[in-house]
């Protein structure tokens, strides 16, 4: 009997928002992902092998990659409000 093993990259998301691109010039939404190494058993990811690499920050509209530095200054939700937005709504 053969046991077919190995190694696969994956992409994990990390998590969403909204933010200014420097492409699009405008509010657009974003996926923060990273890439990390999963042991295979018969092609099958079976559990991630070592830490997340790679961080960048993914525009959905024009499909362009950044650094997460981009982001040190977002102050959006996904619903396109700000931070103290959502935090006044909430005392209120």
């Amino acid at each position: 009997m053969f046991i077919i093993f190995g190694s696969k990259t994956r992409y994990t998301n990390d998590k969403k928002g909204a933010f200014v691109c420097p492409t699009c010039q405008t509010l657009k939404q974003y996926c923060a992902k990273s890439i990390q190494s999963w042991f295979t058993l018969f092609f099958i990811p079976v559990f991630p092998i070592g830490g997340k690499n790679d961080p960048h920050v993914e525009c959905q509209q024009c499909k362009r990659t950044y650094y997460p530095e981009v982001l040190e200054n977002n102050q959006y939700n996904l619903d396109g409000t700000t931070f103290n937005q959502k935090e006044n709504e909430v005392k209120a």
